[in-house]
């Protein structure tokens, strides 16, 4: 050990960079113990430096908990920027896997499929089939309503269609629907209809 003129302390070492440096020639260098008298320690964190200045924080108890992170404000920072987000929401071993969950990381399941989302916006959204057998009518996109209540005829679904107009809004230049005139089981049957804006023509 040694303390220079200038007030640097060393450990290991005679001529100490910092106000205090350890050095190992293995880099196992510092060891934080609980309640250890004789050496005999049990719970423990070491610190280990490689010979490639990599650090390697190794507790006996296996965690190591920054106690201030709360994902908004304070805690984990990585290159000086905060994690914003909670230990929760990082936890994606938690989550269901391919189901959208709110404040909860997404992860596809082995199929890439994706469920529960209410609403998605995408500049480009592109559907395709793949592996599609035969000469088959395929269907990338479905649609399907429902309601929370009794369904009846006139249940329907549809896609509307915005364009910018001169004053920059958006607004709704027509339509494509689905509707039911008949929901009995076994019996059903509805209408296809078209909806233009400027000559209000509906086509079943």
């Amino acid at each position: 050990m040694r303390l220079t003129s200038n007030s640097l302390m060393g450990l290991g070492t005679t001529a100490p960079d910092k106000k205090l440096e350890i050095n190992s020639t293995s880099g196992d260098c510092l060891r934080l113990t609980y309640n250890d008298s004789n050496g005999s320690a049990t719970n423990y964190v070491d610190f280990l430096v490689s010979s490639g200045g990599n650090l390697s924080i190794t507790p006996s108890g296996n965690d190591v908990d920054i106690t201030t992170h709360n994902g908004s404000s304070t805690g984990l920072k990585l290159n000086g920027t905060l994690v914003t987000s909670t230990a929760t929401e990082l936890n994606y071993v938690d989550t269901t896997q391919g189901t959208a969950e709110a404040s909860k990381a997404l992860v596809l399941d082995a199929n890439r499929d994706i469920e529960n989302i209410n609403i998605l916006s995408a500049k480009i959204l592109n559907a395709t089939i793949e592996n599609s057998v035969g000469n088959t009518v395929a269907y990338p996109v479905n649609i399907t309503r429902n309601t929370s209540g009794t369904p009846g005829n006139g249940l329907g679904a549809g896609i509307e269609f915005y364009i910018e107009n001169s004053t920059n809004t958006n607004v709704a230049y027509g339509s494509l629907e689905i509707v039911a005139d008949d929901i009995t089981d076994n019996s059903e049957d509805g209408k296809f209809i078209v909806n233009l804006m400027e000559y209000y023509n509906n086509y079943g």
